[in-house]
């Protein structure tokens, strides 16, 4: 049945109530024992080679809230990058560290609700393109990752409706998959505020993050049809123009918050940048540790304004909300799990060199 403004479902707590949305819902997600992982298939949803992806969802008797969290997993756009990305969903939760911790009384999203999205598109959750064509031995791949967002979040809004807000994460490529989902999950959330972490997932401008790269992107993944129709700065002649969507996302939403987690010299998203290197032809990529730092120093003090708020550690580690050292990282003199804390009571400022 379609879920029509009005609910009447209480969820552990969590009132299903009235949209001011004129859209249609679909029916919100069954009721289950709290703090245990249930598996959402989505029929409507597909992977890369076109079998059915999914999503966890774990509730919280303690709070109405929701964090929704994109998994990482790297990027197809090659056969060198396709063969380190996965193509089909891993019906595994995620362990218990990090943000995921509901035992440390110091994560600040401990007795949240929980949805966690597998990754298995290689599209960075950005993509709409039924029949990718990489190379003679990878064709008629399903880059569909924002498509598959959009049904997810169908059954996702409905369910946390009554949420005081929700906060929208991932690392790596769901970290660049929470940025680009971010409009039209603020626009199903509706009057909820949702906010946003990226990490180790921000674009670069086109200095920085080559063009021919953001085209092949483009093109692969079908992100043009993907963006934002009001983003009109996203679109450029020469394929470029990707650090434009963070920019727009703080003028039309001026009142949520957007926090970006990285390492300055992130060796992962440095090759993966790397393939953009001498007009897109390079045999080893990787971008020099200097020009990375640069492009996101940039980004933090020139092109985004003080509603995006950075926490940039040295090093070259990748991914950080997931693991041990969401507790243990420091920038700034404080630590992330406590910056997360800060950020969800908007408070936070950007942290590091």
């Amino acid at each position: 049945m379609k879920y029509l403004k009005v609910g009447v479902l209480s969820l552990f707590g969590l009132g299903l109530g009235t949209y001011s949305s004129a859209q249609e819902w679909k029916e919100p997600l069954p009721s289950f024992t709290p703090n245990t992982w249930q598996w959402i298939e989505v029929p409507e949803s597909s992977c890369r080679d076109g079998s059915n992806a999914g999503f966890f969802v774990n509730y919280s008797n303690e709070s109405d809230n929701v964090m929704i969290f994109l998994e990482g997993g790297g990027a197809c756009f090659n056969s060198q990058t396709c063969s380190l990305s996965p193509s089909r969903v891993s019906r595994t939760p995620p362990g218990a560290q990090g943000v995921f911790d509901r035992s440390d009384s110091s994560n600040p999203v401990a007795n949240w609700n929980i949805v966690f999205v597998p990754y298995c598109t290689g599209d960075v959750y950005a993509g709409s393109n039924d029949n990718g064509y990489v190379s003679s031995r990878i064709q008629n791949q399903k880059f569909v990752g924002f498509r598959n967002m959009t049904r997810f979040l169908e059954r996702i809004a409905p369910t946390f409706s009554k949420a005081d807000q929700v906060l929208l994460t991932g690392e790596s490529a769901g970290g660049f998959g929470a940025v680009w989902n971010y409009d039209q999950t603020q626009e199903i959330f509706g009057d909820v505020p949702v906010h946003m972490i990226d990490d180790s997932g921000i674009v670069f401008s086109d200095d920085y993050l080559a063009p021919c790269l953001q085209n092949r992107w483009r093109q692969l993944w079908g992100l043009n049809d993907t963006l934002p129709k009001d983003c009109s700065d996203c679109q450029s002649s020469n394929g470029g123009g990707l650090a434009q969507l963070p920019v727009f996302l703080e003028d039309k939403y001026p009142d949520r918050d957007f926090g970006y987690v990285s390492s300055l010299s992130d060796s992962v998203i440095r090759l993966f940048f790397g393939y953009g290197r001498n007009n897109c032809r390079v045999i080893f990529p990787s971008t020099p540790a200097s020009t990375f730092r640069a492009g996101m120093f940039e980004m933090r003090d020139d092109i985004l304004s003080n509603q995006s708020v950075f926490y940039l550690t040295e090093g070259t580690d990748h991914t950080s909300l997931s693991g041990g050292s969401f507790y243990s990282k420091r920038a700034g003199g404080q630590s992330l799990n406590h910056w997360v804390a800060d950020f969800l009571n908007r408070d936070a400022v950007s942290k590091g060199p």
